[in-house]
C-alpha cells in the first residue's frame, strides 16, 4: 500500500535520484550523468509509424 502512495506522489522517484547521485558520487564520478543510451531494442514503436525505406 505504501508503494502505490510513494510511486503516485513522487517519493520513489526522489529517492532514486537521491541515491543514484550518491553512488555515483561514490564510485568517483559526476552525480549527474554527461551521457545517455537508446538503442533499437529500448525503443519501440507501433504500427502506425511509418519505416523508413
Amino acid at each position: 500500500m505504501y508503494c502505490t502512495w510513494w510511486h503516485d506522489d513522487g517519493t520513489v522517484e526522489r529517492i532514486h535520484h537521491a541515491l543514484g547521485g550518491r553512488v555515483r558520487k561514490a564510485d568517483g564520478r559526476n552525480a549527474e550523468p554527461s551521457a545517455g543510451l537508446v538503442d533499437s531494442q529500448s525503443v519501440r514503436t507501433v504500427d502506425t509509424v511509418p519505416r523508413r525505406e
